[in-house]
């Protein structure tokens, strides 16, 4: 199963990564979506 980022880069999903998907990575996904959308600038 694979993730698309939307700029055709695609990461594996692993348990840890699904993890994030949940409300218990709420907070941490905010942090790493931030830092993604300071990449992208």
């Amino acid at each position: 199963m694979f993730v698309d980022f939307g700029n055709n880069t695609e990461m594996m999903v692993s348990p840890c990564f699904i993890r994030l998907l949940t409300d218990e990575g709420t907070e941490l996904r905010t942090m790493i979506n931030t830092g993604y959308k300071l990449i992208q600038a």
